[in-house]
């Protein structure tokens, strides 16, 4: 199909219109397209991303953006980019990697409701999973053990020390 606008390119945007029961269809190339205005491809994508991550953090906070004047002490920003956090609601996006650690108040229940989380994991190979999870633990215990040790607790710290033993063995079989 050719476009209906120029007559010329292929028609790879087709638009269904509806209004008041009535049905209109255009088929445009991309340029013509854009001409008009619409988003396509990566900028629709990345609308819609802003668009969803912003809504989520007006949802994080009761729909209600926090508003700061230039002076107000209670203004976030990053130390390094100098992003504000007003400007990552807006935007949905951050600077740096600095601004993790900068917003970490804000972006951490946005993140345990997002993600269920706020420790990355990655994904797990089905294949090793069983013993990547068992390394995690023993990883744990290890900083677990280390705690009590530091603390004098050394009843709990031999009972940790039991547990890596046996986890240890049940990685070696």
């Amino acid at each position: 199909m050719i476009c209906q606008q120029c007559k010329q390119e292929p028609a790879t945007v087709h638009m269904i219109h509806l209004n008041n029961g009535e049905t209109t269809e255009r088929h445009l190339c991309e340029s013509c397209a854009r001409k008009e205005g619409l988003k396509l491809g990566e900028d629709l994508l990345s609308n819609f991303s802003v668009n969803l991550l912003s809504g989520l953090i007006a949802m994080q906070f009761g729909g209600e953006q926090e508003a700061h004047s230039p002076g107000d002490q209670g203004v976030v920003s990053c130390p390094v980019c100098g992003l504000s956090y007003q400007q990552f609601q807006r935007t949905g996006r951050l600077g740096c990697d600095s601004c993790y650690q900068a917003f970490r108040q804000h972006l951490e229940p946005l993140l345990r409701r997002v993600h269920g989380s706020t420790m990355h994991r990655g994904k797990i190979p089905l294949r090793s999973g069983k013993t990547l999870e068992i390394h995690r633990q023993i990883a744990h215990l290890r900083e677990e053990l280390q705690r009590a040790i530091n603390e004098e607790r050394y009843e709990v710290a031999a009972r940790l020390r039991d547990e890596v033993r046996v986890l240890e063995s049940t990685v070696k079989s």
